[in-house]
């Protein structure tokens, strides 16, 4: 079975940011989470869509 939810430790590594920075993202609303206890947890697709948005961003920029 895939992994479908991760830890922000996982998150944070897999989109090569630090960990202040992800926790800025996870405030700030640009990345999607929920807690369980005092355990943030990040969906895979939150992952996937803060890159889609980043990336249509950067398209943007170009244009």
């Amino acid at each position: 079975m895939e992994k479908k939810i991760y830890t922000p430790r996982e998150a944070w590594e897999m989109l090569g940011i630090g960990r202040t920075r992800f926790y800025q993202l996870l405030k700030g609303g640009k990345i999607r989470y929920f807690k369980n206890g005092n355990r943030y947890l990040i969906p895979e697709s939150a992952i996937a869509n803060f890159i889609i948005e980043q990336m249509a961003k950067g398209r943007e920029q170009i244009d």
